[in-house]
């Protein structure tokens, strides 16, 4: 039974890998489009290891905390009648990545973000549904368990939660010193160990935030939660001019100064220039 239970586990994490595998090649033909602003070609050496890194640690716990150990529930998961779960596993990247095409959707969860009137709608509506996810899970808990596994089951998926939220908070506090980057895929994450039910519902979600969690570990690339924010500060060299020349895409961090030589931006602008020395924008 112990060995069986990491073949269970393995099963999983290869199930989590062959969908990441395949979100990496769509990246490299350049879907979705953010794919093509990165530096690095998407199956960089570096970034592999770090994104099968993700994929072993959080998928271990996942299965783990799904409950994807025991016998009864790996072979109700991994069986004809869940077709649908599988399906939806592998579409929901897709879709997902769909989405990111849309301006209204290219959002960032970070606290150094500027939301108009739509997007925050649109993160209105993504919290809603959160909480929809969450509630469900806890009404089925409360009414479908004993009160020692519902305490058990709310109390530790609560906890998971709390760290993240806890760590935003602590870090928005510091804003003059770390700028928060909340990847989509650490909510989907947080939102799959919720989802131990055997019940369709439950099954579906963990295909929807399963397969958002492999688009962002693919896409978005395993990184930290917070980065550490760089001023506009110290020694710079004023310019009102920059003639540059090169091979290959590269690029070059400046601060937007005031006629006092002030900085008016928090963080350096990164400006990216192509192979024609033609300037592609500003974020």
């Amino acid at each position: 039974a112990y060995i069986q239970q990491y073949i269970f586990i393995g099963v999983w994490i290869a199930l989590l890998v062959s969908n990441w595998f395949i979100n990496k090649i769509w990246c490299a033909l350049g879907y979705p489009s953010i794919c093509k602003e990165k530096q690095k070609h998407a199956f960089a050496v570096d970034e592999v290891f770090l994104d099968l890194e993700a994929l072993l640690l959080y998928g271990f716990v996942m299965a783990w905390i799904c409950n994807l150990t025991k016998r009864a529930r790996f072979r109700s998961l991994f069986s004809k009648k869940r077709w649908y779960f599988f399906v939806i596993f592998y579409i929901t990247p897709i879709i997902f990545s769909a989405f990111m095409e849309i301006p209204d959707f290219q959002i960032s969860l970070s606290s150094n973000a500027d939301y108009s009137k739509t997007e925050t709608i649109v993160l209105f509506l993504f919290g809603v549904s959160i909480l929809v996810v969450l509630g469900w899970h806890f009404h089925f808990a409360i009414y479908h368990r004993d009160f020692s596994e519902t305490l058990v089951y709310i109390v530790s998926r609560s906890a998971i939660i709390l760290f993240y939220l806890v760590n935003v908070v602590i870090i928005v506090i510091n804003d003059d010193k770390y700028i928060v980057d909340f990847h989509h895929y650490l909510v989907a994450f947080s939102l799959c160990t919720v989802c131990q039910f055997d019940h369709i519902v439950s099954l579906i979600m963990l295909a929807v935030c399963a397969g958002i969690f492999v688009q962002g570990v693919a896409v978005d690339e395993y990184s930290s939660l917070f980065s550490e924010r760089v001023n506009c500060m110290g020694n710079q060299s004023q310019t009102t001019y920059l003639n540059v020349s090169a091979d290959e895409h590269f690029y070059a961090k400046f601060c937007l100064v005031d006629s006092s030589g002030h900085p008016e931006l928090k963080t350096p602008e990164v400006l990216i220039v192509n192979n024609e020395d033609e300037w592609e924008g500003f974020y």
